[in-house]
């Protein structure tokens, strides 16, 4: 029969069959399956190569002849170019399911040994908060306008957390595409910050000010900032300093690999002048797991501390506590006459060139007399005996 609005709402299943499909004799293929409940729904009935296969095209009360119609032309279109369509559902539901946010978590667990604590909690941030409207898209279908789109509003907290956060992202992708999960990266040639380089560096006059608005501090405070300017070591390292990190017998700070930020350097030692070891033997770490800060937690109030700091101090600058290890790097290379090789592996700076290949000295013998010396300027600066 040749279908019409008309006689396809009034078709009904020949008597005693419970199950019937009528085909349109104006579209081989296209016909109307009844059954013995009276519900109706338009199919398309194709073959590809040997495989015979089936689509309902929807019920006859929801779908118009008209429109049932396009949609069965779009699934012989497909038939055509051999193309079957139920593995094409198939595709497109699968894609529908394989989100973003589903390989997060795998994503973070993958490179967590390899990065430092606060680089990894910043990228948790950056991938579950800030990217958190592309956890539902299909990983496949994200473009680089829904990139840019995040990023545009990242960047409103802060243009330095918008390039971190474009970082980690690119990273992810490069990530999926090894993985085998999608085909290129979206995060290609977004836009990024410029950044202006710090060279900021204290003056004597400045560090001066610093360590004496620190007696100001109260005791954990004070210690941490002292021990970090001793040491010249990343603020996290140093609030979050374990005790078992401290070799009190060896007289040095062991961090693990998973605490420093050059993961290729491996595990990184700072030997202790005598000032930070006294410093460190004056507290009392009984029964404790971080020396600083709560027992399990460690001293993480760094921003808090630098406003009491810059409310005493008044410095006319900005500066950053990250500055005090240029402070230390400068004053080592022009004033201590320290080698290049010994003060970057007091900042655990990576090795260049052919030293990375050939050179596995730890410098441990240098880089306690550089610390040493260090310390007895920084007395002499601060108007305190060494």
């Amino acid at each position: 029969m040749k279908f019409t609005e008309a006689n396809v709402k009034a078709f009904n299943a020949p008597a005693g069959k419970a199950d019937h499909i009528e085909f349109d004799d104006a579209m081989p293929g296209f016909g109307l399956r009844v059954r013995e409940s009276g519900n109706k729904y338009y199919i398309a009935q194709y073959r590809v190569g040997s495989k015979s296969g089936r689509t309902t095209l929807g019920n006859v009360a929801k779908v118009s002849l008209a429109d049932a119609k396009i949609h069965a032309k779009k699934v012989f279109d497909q038939v055509a170019a051999k193309i079957d369509p139920a593995a094409s559902r198939s595709e497109k539901a699968a894609q529908v399911s394989d989100t973003f946010g589903r390989y997060v978590d795998r994503f973070l667990e993958n490179f967590k040994a390899e990065w430092a604590t606060k680089y990894y909690s910043d990228n948790v941030r950056a991938m579950k908060v800030h990217f958190k409207n592309l956890h539902a898209k299909p990983i496949k279908t994200i473009t680089r306008a829904d990139v840019a789109t995040e990023l545009a509003a990242i960047n409103l907290i802060g243009k330095t957390t918008m390039n971190r956060s474009r970082a980690v992202l690119s990273k992810f992708f490069n990530w999926a595409i090894g993985e085998g999960v999608c085909e290129y990266n979206p995060v290609e040639k977004t836009n990024k910050n410029t950044e202006t380089q710090r060279d900021r560096a204290l003056s004597p006059a400045e560090l001066q000010k610093v360590w004496n608005a620190v007696e100001a501090l109260p005791t954990d405070e004070r210690n941490v900032f002292q021990l970090m300017v001793l040491t010249l070591q990343r603020e996290d390292q140093i609030g979050s300093l374990r005790v078992d990190e401290v070799n009190f017998e060896e007289r040095r700070l062991e961090f693990k690999r998973q605490r420093v930020k050059n993961k290729k350097g491996g595990k990184h030692i700072i030997p202790l002048g005598p000032l930070a070891f006294a410093l460190l033997s004056s507290i009392d770490v009984t029964n404790r797991t971080m020396v600083f800060g709560r027992w399990d937690t460690g001293f993480a109030n760094y921003s808090h501390m630098k406003e009491k700091i810059d409310a005493i101090a008044k410095l006319n600058e900005h500066w950053v506590l990250h500055d005090l290890r240029r402070t230390g790097k400068t004053a080592l290379s022009e004033d201590l006459d320290v080698i290049g090789e010994v003060s970057e592996s007091i900042l655990n700076h990576s090795k260049k060139d052919m030293d990375r290949v050939y050179n596995n000295a730890n410098y441990l013998k240098q880089k306690l007399d550089a610390l040493t010396r260090w310390e007895a300027h920084v007395m002499a600066i601060v108007g305190q005996a060494a």
